[in-house]
């Protein structure tokens, strides 16, 4: 078992419970202000968070990244990058408050221009922070990161939860993000290995950061209107109503997708950007990522496929029943991204970001086809199928560039995948059938018996088929 093996385990490890835990609660505190808060509260937060995500990218230029990628003069790259993020974050947030009154008009939402304004208060907070937190996981450091998200994911609900109970709406929504937002950055300060200095500012060091930045920036553009566009045309076509259906669909099928690919880019970044000179260890390293992959994802995102309606109604009640439909479908979009997202951090610390910047391309021209296509004949079903469809056409390629730089044979990859196909067989066999046999019961109990019995399959079959893997996991945290 190599040091950066262990590295990789225990990284991972790390960032799944932070990840995992701030979802969790931030899944709970939606469940609760649902029952308090309207779906069209829900709705403005998503359409606000659509521009405050946009200005996020323009804030950040990937320069964090190209800090996390460099291996030399890493404190002055820091304190320029630091510079750079925070000047930035005061102007963008300059932007979002004079652009909000005329998203607020293309929307069709007067409201939308106070909570714009509001929440856009987040990119001042996050940008002070953006280079800690680049240094933190440039040293692989993630129990020092988790520590920032957890603490941030827990004031938000102690926030949100009784403004919702008191009525505040969708303010409990907003003050909960910022209050977040702030206790995490103040976090990631008192945890960084390294303190970016103003004072070692270069503006030759920015320029020449902002070559590998360039391409970053550029592919994450695209990608954010990819990833939004689906919500914005909902808003557009349909109204807040339905966005607030299809973000809560959104958001509970890429629960795989985005946590897997958050751990993987997070970790799996620093790391195949020291064996960029070694390929042999860096196919080693991809192959043991797309299979520990596949035995993550696979369960998460079938169980969410068979278990939709009583995922939706169980948890958030009878009135966000609309969302059962587009969760379906998006559910097979959850499983297609998860997988997807073990190649960027591939590509990115092969020096080929422009790849990512093409792939995204390929994936916003057939998505914005299909959203004009299917959204007005078959509404919130559309804009869902709409974004499986963008999702294969984008992965077929994203794993042939992959493939073809690290100099893996494709039967490789299916190799590694086998047996976490194999262990999910039972886990779905199981799932139909108590899914049949408790149709009687509240959606809630229902709910309650899929997982447990789900889970407890699922763990036997991997424990039956995949010991192997378990193996070299649990031997990771023993090794000192």
């Amino acid at each position: 078992m190599s040091d950066l093996d262990r590295k990789l385990v225990r990284g991972s490890a790390w960032l799944a419970l932070s990840y995992g835990g701030s979802q969790i609660v931030t899944f709970v505190v939606a469940a609760i202000v649902a029952h308090f808060v309207a779906p069209g509260a829900f709705g403005l937060v998503a359409l606000a968070s659509v521009a405050i995500v946009a200005l996020t990218m323009l804030q950040e230029s990937g320069l964090g990244l190209a800090v996390i990628q460099r291996r030399s003069d890493v404190e002055a790259a820091a304190g320029t990058v630091f510079v750079f993020t925070t000047t930035a974050a005061a102007a963008m947030y300059g932007v979002a408050f004079a652009a909000a009154p005329v998203l607020a008009r293309v929307f069709s939402q007067p409201r939308l221009t106070d909570v714009l304004r509001v929440l856009s208060l987040t990119l001042v907070i996050r940008g002070v922070a953006l280079v800690p937190g680049a240094m933190i996981e440039r040293e692989l450091a993630f129990a020092s990161r988790a520590k920032g998200e957890l603490a941030g994911a827990i004031v938000q609900a102690i926030v949100a939860v009784p403004l919702a109970v008191a009525g505040f709406g969708v303010w409990s929504l907003v003050g909960g993000q910022l209050a977040g937002q702030a206790v995490q950055s103040a976090t990631f300060w008192g945890v960084t290995p390294l303190r970016p200095s103003p004072r070692l500012f270069e503006f030759g060091l920015l320029r020449e950061l902002s070559r590998f930045g360039r391409h970053v920036t550029a592919a994450n553009v695209v990608y954010f209107v990819d990833t939004n566009l689906d919500t914005a045309t909902v808003g557009r076509l349909l109204g807040a109503a339905d966005v607030g259906f299809y973000n809560v669909a959104w958001r509970l099928a890429n629960l795989p997708a985005t946590g897997i690919g958050y751990i993987v880019g997070r970790v799996m970044f620093p790391a195949y950007s020291t064996l960029q000179d070694d390929k042999a260890a860096f196919r080693a390293a991809f192959l043991s990522n797309v299979r520990r992959v596949a035995l993550v994802s696979l369960p998460v995102g079938l169980g969410i496929l068979l278990a939709a309606h009583q995922i939706v109604v169980g948890i958030f009640g009878d009135r966000w029943e609309p969302a059962v439909g587009p969760l379906q479908i998006l559910a097979v979009f959850g499983l297609i991204r998860a997988f997807s997202g073990t190649t960027a951090p591939a590509l990115q610390a092969a020096g080929k970001p422009q790849l990512i910047l093409l792939l995204n391309v390929v994936h916003l021209a057939a998505l914005c086809a299909a959203l004009l296509a299917l959204t007005p004949p078959f509404e919130l079903a559309g804009a869902a199928s709409a974004v499986v469809i963008a999702a294969v056409a984008s992965f077929i390629p994203a794993y042939g560039f992959a493939l073809r730089i690290l100099e893996l044979p494709l039967r490789q990859v299916i190799a590694n995948v086998r047996r976490p196909v194999l262990c999910s067989v039972p886990l779905v066999i199981t799932l139909l059938v108590v899914r049949a046999a408790t149709a009687p019961l509240p959606s809630a109990i229902q709910l309650l018996v899929l997982v447990v019995c789900g889970s407890a399959i699922y763990g036997g079959s991997v424990f039956v088929g995949a010991r192997d893997e378990l193996r070299a996991i649990t031997a990771a945290f023993r090794s000192p």
